[in-house]
């Protein structure tokens, strides 16, 4: 009976590293504070955005953004992750902007639904969510255009090949973790030329076959886009080091996004 337990409990454990990371020292970094908004005063668009630092100048050219979409069932409590990637990776120089996922409906499997992955009864795309939350970002505060990034893991990374694709793109980096790549379900990837993409995947992942990210990556440089993957240990979730990974990809981003042509 005790060894059924303490099965039960390390399958429990296992899950909950999985969908929650573990927190860090800077869970209570006053240089990153929280509002939790909603854009368009519609409720349904909930954002919570991390930063600026209290007492901070504003940057000469504006603030870099991060525009963060949750894996697994996409809700608020990532918050402490997401402030953390602020707090480990980021310079007081950036804001970061959580979106919480919409539950249209009460079996819904499409976390992040778009055009062309739609879930029913939904009023509005992920797309169109995400563009409203960087206007009004863009509103409250000035932004450096050039430095505007989207990060997604799992059940979001879909979302950020589909936002990379766009014929005019919202942002010039893409950062895609541990998520699956159907070139089908996605606009022409001849739209990817010139785009950079961090890509970031164990190879022991069993939920999201690593082969997809080794399929994104040939498939996006033939496109003509520059990309980089990087591999880790642990299988599927944020194993690793992971904001080692994140420092590494946002430099990456940095300096071959559009950001690089100054």
């Amino acid at each position: 009976m005790r060894s059924i337990l303490f099965a039960a409990l390390f399958v429990l454990a296992a899950f909950a590293q999985e969908s929650k990371p573990a927190k860090s020292e800077d869970d209570d970094d006053p240089r990153t504070p929280v509002a939790d908004l909603r854009a368009n005063k519609d409720e349904n668009k909930r954002y919570l955005l991390m930063g600026p630092t209290p007492k901070a100048s504003v940057p000469k050219d504006g603030y870099r953004l991060l525009v963060v979409l949750p894996g697994g069932p996409g809700g608020a409590d990532f918050k402490t992750f997401v402030r953390n990637i602020r707090s480990n990776v980021l310079t007081d120089d950036w804001l970061v902007a959580e979106l919480v996922a919409v539950m249209w409906k009460p079996d819904q499997e499409t976390i992040w639904p778009d055009k062309l992955s739609p879930v029913t009864k939904m009023r509005f795309t992920t797309d169109e969510f995400v563009a409203d939350v960087v206007a009004e970002v863009g509103k409250k505060h000035k932004l450096d255009k050039r430095y505007s990034f989207v990060m997604g893991w799992s059940s979001s990374g879909h979302v950020v090949y589909n936002l990379s694709l766009q014929e005019k793109p919202l942002f010039t980096g893409f950062y895609v973790a541990m998520a699956v790549f159907h070139p089908r379900e996605l606009p022409p990837l001849k739209a990817a030329k010139d785009r950079a993409y961090f890509i970031d995947h164990s190879p022991d992942d069993e939920r999201c076959p690593f082969k997809d990210a080794e399929t994104a990556r040939d498939a996006l440089k033939k496109a003509g886009a520059k990309v980089e993957l990087v591999t880790y240990k642990g299988g599927h979730g944020w194993f690793d080091d992971p904001f080692a990974r994140m420092k590494r990809g946002i430099r990456f981003l940095e300096e071959q996004g559009a950001g690089a042509k100054k």
